[in-house]
């Protein structure tokens, strides 16, 4: 049951918002529906798996109803500013405090992560395409707006991807 509720707040990442990052896999010729996944997937499961679970089932069947509510089978239909500021507000409600330290323990360590990878790229070139947008990197504790900035990171990320495969 609990990796079903951790699926469910991936399902509801994944169908979000992201630029055009560099991706992890090359997507299949053969495999044209699955999204190839962003740099920062392992931050998403992270916060998926801590945020989706026992301690936090009030935020968990919310998150499920808001999804059968509106529908999950388009990521068109979970695109709006409304939904993503009821997400956002049951975040702020329905969280507890001790998830919300661990949030902040993952998002720093993703932030210890992206700057070990962009040290070096920027002594050596002055592009603004590697600075991430799935995290406030100002703030150290994770706050809902990181939250509604990595949805909108992974819903950004889907669109490029299905644009990218329609031009291929």
């Amino acid at each position: 049951m609990i990796w079903l509720s951790s699926l469910l707040l991936l399902q509801l990442l994944h169908h979000a918002k992201a630029p055009p990052p560099r991706m992890t896999t090359q997507p299949s010729q053969g495999d044209t529906d699955q999204v190839p996944l962003p740099t920062w997937d392992h931050y998403l499961k992270q916060v998926s798996k801590i945020t989706i679970n026992d301690e936090n089932s009030e935020y968990r069947d919310f998150i499920h109803n808001l999804n059968k509510e509106i529908g999950t089978g388009e990521p068109e239909e979970v695109e709006g500013k409304e939904w993503t500021a009821k997400v956002i507000d049951a975040f702020n409600r329905l969280v507890s405090e001790n998830t919300k330290r661990q949030l902040h323990a993952v998002k720093k360590r993703e932030i210890d992560a992206i700057r070990r990878r962009l040290i070096p790229r920027k002594k050596s070139q002055t592009s603004e395409d590697d600075t991430p947008t799935h995290l406030d990197m100002k703030t150290l504790s994770f706050t809902a707006e990181d939250l509604r900035l990595l949805i909108e990171a992974n819903r950004e990320h889907v669109k490029w991807v299905k644009i990218n495969n329609k031009s291929c």
